[in-house]
């Protein structure tokens, strides 16, 4: 589509309807130095050669720390930052920081650590608990202390004698009821304690198949999905795992993974104070931050390129991304956030450590670092190379699920990498995501709401802010895994399977997945031609995509699968004896 630009005049090809600009390299003079630099025909394009002039254009300050007049590097600038001696609160030694309002109150990492311990001691000391166990009052030294420092003790209750125990620890449930091994064989055995004869087993394991079709109740979908939601009933949460106390709770107790060890010892290096695992919530989500810096506002994620998907589609329970949305939604407007993908650990932490002295000089724009970023980049389309495409496919034919898991999405690599026209389509009114992507004020407004954050290893992963935003909501792919545990439960009697909306491939992978023949029809040329084109790099054998009418089809098909439920209120010739033989 030509367009003439409104900055310069010139005829551009302009690449979304809405483009304004046709953002070519320009020539410009500095409006400080006059001096020639490079920028874009954009009016958001810089109009000084460099930080320096932007600073430069700033009046004289007064910095409301020490008094003195100083000359801002931008408009932003509120302190001076000139190097100032202070006394460590510590150990009362004198060391060199700068004038601003983030300078520490120690001299180390070592003292700043034993400095909050001991402002948290004394803060403790003012308060007292009651023991909850002997009812003395006492002062805590944490937030979890529950238990006074005292001697406690239990009466076993098989021998009634009385015995120490140790609370400090220890959950109530798990505080010793008895005084030795002897007396808690005997209490285990105190009733006959039937369920450990084999036999009683094995009646119990007969009466639940019965009973509930499954060797255990908790095993049987039904039970679990009443259990879970009489737990969000009690606690507001869908499941435990979306609890911030339970999940705050477990991080707690686990260690560190090598990962965020290295990233820890990184932080350390360079002196950068940090909180880890970070809980923020918000309705019924909830995430647990693997680092934040609260002197800057700055949310930090470690991923695993193994874990979060870098590497290979989700499993649903070794390779999982189902949350990585979650985590996007829940971060404050106010906020910063960054991922640092395994691997890329010291280049990352540089980046963010060269973001932090800008912030301390106030010449840092967020938001303006993101939209140059995104800028500099073309549309992400998801890139993957062809062996993992293939493992992924492979890893599909050898799943077997006993029940759907939606955040298995195997082999979906193949459909992002093949069906390219996915992100040209638009739902209802909406922009497609292509279009949106060019879209400067649409880029803006999902950066701004911080939907967007830099990654440099797989961009692709940054479009899920369009579809959170609803600014251009992605239309939806049927999974790979569904289609192939819908033919395994539904029409495994069958060798050939009709789809009249073949559409992108989701169905077509799961058939083929289990050496069943796929027929497919769709009227949009486009997704045929790529699913053909998917197929081929496969090596899929007994399959047929072609562009058709549903209305125009002729014949009879032992069974169809698809994702048209309007598709009952049409005639077709089906086999009576495929009860089963429509799925959406």
């Amino acid at each position: 589509m030509q367009k003439i630009c409104k900055r310069c005049g010139k005829s551009f090809e302009a690449k979304s309807p809405r483009s304004l600009y046709c953002n070519e390299p320009v020539t410009l003079k500095c409006a400080i130095c006059g001096k020639e630099f490079q920028s874009y025909c954009n009016p958001s394009a810089p109009t000084v050669c460099s930080k320096l002039c932007a600073g430069k254009s700033v009046k004289t300050k007064v910095c409301p720390m020490c008094g003195d007049s100083f000359q801002p590097k931008s408009a932003r600038q509120k302190y001076c930052r000139k190097p100032i001696q202070k006394i460590c609160k510590q150990c009362g030694k004198v060391y060199t920081t700068y004038c601003g309002d983030l300078t520490s109150n120690t001299c180390s990492v070592e003292c700043r650590k034993l400095y909050a311990h001991q402002k948290s001691t004394e803060a403790y000391q003012q308060t007292t608990r009651v023991c909850e166990w002997c009812g003395q009052v006492f002062h805590p030294i944490n937030n979890t202390q529950k238990y006074c420092m005292n001697t406690h003790y239990q009466t076993c209750i098989i021998c009634g004698k009385q015995f120490e125990i140790d609370l400090h620890g220890s959950n109530k449930q798990d505080i010793r009821k008895t005084c030795s091994d002897e007396c808690a064989l005997a209490l285990r055995f105190a009733d006959g304690n039937p369920f450990q004869k084999p036999e009683c087993r094995e009646k119990a394991k007969q009466t639940n198949l019965q009973k509930y079709g499954v060797e255990h109740p908790m095993r049987s979908p039904e039970i679990t999905q009443r259990m879970y939601m009489r737990y969000k009933k009690r606690t507001g949460y869908p499941h435990p795992s979306h609890n911030p106390e339970v999940r705050s709770k477990s991080a707690t107790s686990g260690k560190l993974s090598k990962f965020e060890l290295r990233v820890a010892a990184l932080f350390d290096e360079y002196h950068i104070e940090y909180i880890h695992h970070h809980m923020i919530s918000q309705d019924d989500i909830s995430h647990e931050f693997d680092f934040y810096l609260p002197e800057y506002k700055f949310l930090i994620d470690c991923d695993g390129v193994y874990y979060h998907g870098y590497l290979s589609d989700p499993d649903g329970k070794h390779v999982l991304d189902y949350y990585d949305e979650d985590r996007l939604s829940l971060v404050p407007t106010d906020y910063m956030f960054h991922v640092i993908v395994e691997g890329q650990e010291e280049k990352d932490i540089k980046y963010i450590v060269d973001i932090l002295k800008q912030i301390d000089s106030s010449i840092f724009d967020y938001e303006g670092e993101l939209f140059k970023w995104c800028r500099s980049i073309e549309f992400p389309y998801p890139e993957y190379d062809e062996v993992r495409i293939k493992q992924d496919y492979a890893k599909l034919c050898k799943c077997h699920y006993d029940k759907y898991n939606p955040a298995a999405k195997l082999a979906i690599s193949a459909i992002n990498q093949f069906h390219r026209s996915i992100y040209d389509a638009q739902v209802n009114n909406y922009p497609s995501p292509k279009e949106a992507w060019y879209d400067d004020k649409l880029l803006k407004r999902v950066i701004t709401n911080r939907l967007i954050y830099k990654n440099d290893v797989n961009p692709y992963k940054i479009l899920q802010g369009f579809n959170i935003s609803k600014i251009c909501p992605r239309i939806s792919i049927f999974n790979p895994v569904l289609a192939r545990y819908l033919v395994e439960k539904y029409l495994s009697e069958y060798s050939t399977i009709f789809d009249p909306f073949s559409g992108y491939s989701g169905r077509l992978l799961g058939v083929a997945s289990l050496n069943k023949t796929y027929i497919g029809q769709d009227l949009n040329k486009l997704a045929v031609q790529e699913a053909n084109q998917l197929a081929e790099f496969l090596e899929l054998t007994n399959y047929s995509v072609t562009c058709a009418d549903i209305l125009d089809s002729r014949g009879s098909y032992p069974c169809l699968l698809t994702s048209h439920h309007m598709l009952i209120r049409n005639i077709i010739v089906m086999n009576p004896k495929s009860e089963h033989a429509m799925s959406g």
